[in-house]
């Protein structure tokens, strides 16, 4: 099994309305059910449907287009993640993600989440792409860390 075979096996997939009703859902349960979501294949129009929930959601709302694929070391995503404000949700849209970028992203999430960081953030992507120019550093060795946990993966039908 490939890394990126590996990383496709943690999607869940589900139509735009299960989609939609589970990010709904959090911002009622309370921040302890919070948990940052990846969506590849969603439609602009339920990317706008979220964005207009989570602005009644959340005091603050940011909203970045990229127009290539989505990509940030664990660094930058940890930095970038840890400086939002609280009552903040951060949405990026994106033209793809690799399992490479998926790693990257979960690492730092997982070490948010484990100081009690609950992060509203999202970010949906046109396609998920393969093969990844970066896969798991120790894929190859059969010694697996596991980031993906910290993230709620869906592929959009």
């Amino acid at each position: 099994m490939s890394f990126d075979e590996f990383v496709l096996g943690n999607f869940q997939v589900a139509t735009e309305q299960e989609l939609f009703a589970a990010i709904a859902l959090e911002p009622q349960l309370g921040p302890d059910y919070v948990a940052p979501k990846i969506a590849v294949g969603s439609s602009d129009d339920l990317i706008k449907r979220v964005t207009k929930l989570l602005d009644s959601a959340y005091e603050l709302v940011e909203v970045k287009r990229e127009d290539s694929g989505f990509m940030l070391s664990t660094a930058e995503a940890h930095t970038l993640l840890k400086a939002l404000p609280d009552n903040m949700a951060y949405v990026i849209v994106a033209e793809s993600i690799s399992s490479g970028a998926l790693y990257e992203l979960g690492v730092a999430l997982d070490r948010l989440r484990a100081v009690g960081m609950a992060l509203p953030f999202y970010l949906f992507a046109a396609e998920f792409t393969q093969p990844a120019a970066l896969s798991h550093p120790l894929w190859a060795d059969e010694v697996m860390s596991q980031p993906l946990g910290a993230i709620d993966l869906y592929a959009v039908e």
